[in-house]
């Protein structure tokens, strides 16, 4: 946020430009238990825990993302956009990725990805705009 303001940008490097919002980082993680206030379900015991843990969720959606996003990282450098070694890893990873959205939303007991916060406005316009604020700072670099 202030690195881009500083006034002689060209005699700073990249890590020092990144040591300047080391404090307002500090400040966030600082900050955001004792702003943030939770809802907690039910007090569970440890091994109860474990056992409510959504594993085919997380597993499906994690190996559908990672499996996409080598696709992804494939696509362009190592193999050619329409080549089969592009092509599979994204198609798989979109298809378990769509398999853990199905699931979360059917069959999980306790999901880890609540969908139901995707249905207010504010938050998907701070997600979208998330998402472009990231997309203008990556363009920019």
């Amino acid at each position: 946020m202030i690195a881009p303001k500083a006034e002689s940008r060209q005699n700073l490097a990249y890590k020092d430009e990144n040591r300047i919002n080391l404090p307002f980082a500090g400040l966030g993680l600082v900050m955001t238990p004792l702003v943030v206030k939770l809802r907690h379900e039910d007090r569970l015991s440890f091994r109860a825990s474990l056992a409510s843990v959504d594993y085919i969720g997380i597993i499906t959606f994690t190996g559908g993302l990672t499996t996409f996003l080598v696709g992804l990282s494939w696509g362009g450098l190592e193999f050619a956009w329409n080549s089969y070694h592009t092509l599979v890893p994204l198609l798989l990873g979109l298809v378990v990725l769509g398999f853990s959205l199905v699931w979360e939303a059917r069959f999980a007991k306790r999901p880890f990805i609540k969908l139901y916060i995707y249905t207010s406005y504010s938050t998907i316009a701070t997600l979208l705009a998330a998402f472009l604020q990231g997309y203008l700072v990556s363009d920019a670099l």
